[in-house]
């Protein structure tokens, strides 16, 4: 049996972090523990999501693959179903604790990491005149995560270049 394949071990008490970078047509994420140290445990992507041959890979901190395969992945939505089944059906990893998003403006409200809410999804959306080729993309990993797994937090770091010392 692989080790996606293996259910969680219910005494698992450690916990992990997963960030994501939703661009137009793929989803690269990290998966950390969330102890002090924040080791990457694992890290992937989705790419050609909504075209054909579509690629999910997985490699674990060493950079050995876990999981590959190709396949049609219809939107953002389906791509981070696939992702977040895979890491929370990984009975070597932690269980997901937050979701963190990165985004490319969130606007003066958010120049910090904050709890991601339909209120600032709404604000997100009013910011894609800014960034209208990264913003949208972002947008859509956020409601995605929000569709498949509502019951994870979410927090969103802003990645505007003008809070960046």
């Amino acid at each position: 049996m692989s080790e996606l394949a293996r259910p969680r071990k219910a005494t698992q008490d450690a916990s992990a972090i997963i960030v994501i970078n939703c661009g137009s047509s793929s989803v690269k994420f990290a998966l950390f523990a969330a102890a002090q140290s924040l080791s990457r445990l694992r890290s992937g992507s989705v790419d050609r999501i909504g075209l054909a041959n579509g690629h999910f890979h997985i490699a674990d901190a060493d950079g050995a693959t876990i999981a590959n395969r190709t396949g049609f992945f219809s939107n953002h939505e389906t791509a981070l179903g696939q992702v977040l089944e895979a890491v929370e059906r990984d009975a070597s990893t932690p269980r997901l604790m937050v979701v963190g998003h990165r985004v490319v403006h969130g606007g003066a409200e958010c120049d910090c990491p904050v709890v991601v809410t339909r209120a600032l999804e709404a604000r997100l959306r009013e910011l894609i005149p800014l960034a209208p080729l990264h913003q949208p993309h972002n947008l859509a990993g956020i409601i995605a995560i929000r569709n498949v797994r509502p019951d994870i937090p979410r927090r969103l770091g802003d990645r505007s270049p003008d809070r960046r010392d």
